[in-house]
């Protein structure tokens, strides 16, 4: 039993109230008849002489009343004994997936063998929570999680009465979008999961003899790539550089792979095709042809430092059917949205760059944060319609809310741009880091390395961040359905104790 308004109690002192009627209540006196009143003499009451009381059922009847209704005033409330329920029922514990693959591993398994002897169901935290099978750690899947995302459904698959341990992993890219804020509390206990990785990020040949490689680093504290330009052999060989390991290069299949060594992975390969020609199309609303004029100037400077031959088409109209097919990126400038032939394309690894329509579009006094641009200052933001939160961040406002997302979709990307290539919505284009943007774009490294594989970002997030936000406006004197309000039963109380008070007052009348 609790309280929600203790002082309510105070009320009971009102139970001396019937106990003080009855006390001083004087019995009626029997009717004598006589013929002169000049010969009987008066008498002193004698009320106060001798206190008794009368009555006394009516008057405990009286006293229940008052009490009932005290205890109504006091707002009680039942919980149910959830140390006895937490004493049958041990509870649940999720592990990340990488966290049976990270350096510690040994300790985690014999953690959790320990909590299984004693009784706790053991699930991965991933999508649906399965059960955890240490008979064969090796077959668990490695899938791209989001922590934040699965403590929200955790919360609406279990009773709050469950207790839950979640062992995470305190890799930066598990924790994706906007951090939960739950009704009910978990055990939280970071592992750390961090292994430095250093891979191929992608490479090109170009102009027949030269070769461009992309080599990604990650650690607990940063992701970078390097890029090393060289010429390329016409048999197998032995690549090295300034700043890169040694790579294997076989001609035959155009495949680079790092010389066996602890420090690298030897088994990362990569294979890239012949230079191609990079198509890019601007679709148009004709009312838009300012942007396809600072679109077309900033691609020209990118250009000048992409390997491949750049080919720009301009159109005012959305190419139909298979048409889609003939191009390697689109920059979607209109109003209409985007066809179901291009979004069947993308599947197949066309690139879309969709910006904002008139509709639904806002003043917003903010700056754009492009993490990734080589310089430190970031454009002003002026316009903008709301994001869409359907794929992950690259670029945010000054609010943290995303500019431009990415979501990916089969082999291909759709990016959303909340705002338009425009100086009177944004600053961009009038801004150093716009053709760097788009070069970084053309060179299919726009998005960073941790929206592109699980497996090699590696940036560590601190144990504050990793943690649910709490909701401070939930009723701590109500835990869910293990608290039961007592109103209804005490006033059905009340009014049978009414109606029987009622019933003997007059009795007593007759």
């Amino acid at each position: 039993m609790q309280w929600l308004a203790p002082l309510g109690l105070l009320s009971l002192l009102a139970l001396v109230l019937p106990l003080a009627i009855h006390l001083l209540s004087r019995k009626s006196g029997k009717i004598i008849k006589v013929g002169s009143l000049q010969f009987l003499i008066s008498s002193p009451s004698a009320r106060f002489k001798s206190l008794r009381l009368s009555e006394l059922p009516l008057m405990l009847v009286r006293m229940a009343l008052l009490a009932v209704l005290a205890l109504l005033l006091a707002r009680p409330v039942w919980l149910e004994p959830l140390s006895r329920s937490s004493s049958s029922a041990t509870g649940w514990i999720l592990v990340a997936p990488e966290l049976l693959h990270a350096a510690g591993r040994d300790q985690i398994l014999s953690r959790l063998d320990t909590l299984a002897a004693a009784g706790h169901e053991l699930h991965l935290l991933a999508t649906g929570f399965p059960w955890l099978n240490f008979s064969d750690t090796t077959s668990v899947f490695m899938n791209e999680q989001n922590i934040w995302s699965l403590a929200r459904e955790l919360e609406q698959k279990l009773s709050a009465a469950t207790p839950v341990q979640i062992f995470a992993s305190d890799r930066l890219y598990a924790y994706r979008g906007e951090r939960p804020n739950l009704q009910r509390e978990f055990v939280w206990k970071i592992f750390s999961a961090v292994q430095p990785q250093r891979w191929l990020q992608a490479a090109q040949s170009f102009a027949k003899d030269s070769l461009r490689i992309i080599i990604g680093f990650s650690n607990g504290n940063t992701t970078q790539y390097s890029s090393h330009f060289m010429r390329r052999p016409v048999q197998r060989s032995i690549l090295s550089a300034e700043g890169m390991p040694p790579l294997e290069y076989f001609p035959r299949h155009h495949e680079l792979r790092f010389v066996q060594s602890a420090q690298f992975n030897s088994n990362n390969l990569l294979r890239f095709p012949e230079a191609e020609s990079i198509r890019v199309a601007l679709v148009y609303d004709p009312h838009r042809t300012e942007e396809v004029q600072y679109l077309q100037s900033a691609l020209r400077a990118a250009a000048e430092a992409i390997p491949q031959n750049l080919r720009v088409t301009t159109a005012s109209f959305a190419p139909a059917g298979r048409m889609w097919e003939n191009f390697d990126f689109i920059f979607w400038l209109k109003e209409d949205s985007l066809p179901a032939a291009a979004a069947r394309q993308i599947e197949r690894g066309l690139t879309v760059i969709a910006t904002a329509n008139s509709k639904g579009s806002e003043k917003c006094e903010s700056w754009m944060i492009m993490p990734h641009a080589a310089t430190e200052f970031f454009p002003r933001l002026w316009r903008r319609t709301p994001a869409s939160k359907l794929g992950a961040p690259v670029w945010t406002d000054g609010f943290g809310v995303p500019v431009l997302e990415a979501p990916r979709r089969g082999k291909g990307w759709h990016y959303r741009f909340a705002g338009r290539f425009d100086p009177a919505w944004n600053e961009l284009v009038l801004h150093t880091a716009f053709p760097e943007w788009l070069y970084s774009l053309l060179s299919q490294r726009a998005v960073p390395a941790r929206y592109e594989s699980t497996q090699n970002d590696q940036r560590r997030i601190s144990a504050a961040q990793s943690l649910p936000q709490k909701n401070e406006n939930k009723n701590s004197a109500a835990p869910g359905k293990a608290a039961q309000a007592l109103h209804f039963p005490l006033w059905l109380l009340a009014v049978l104790i009414f109606g029987i008070e009622r019933w003997m007052s007059d009795r007593k009348k007759n």
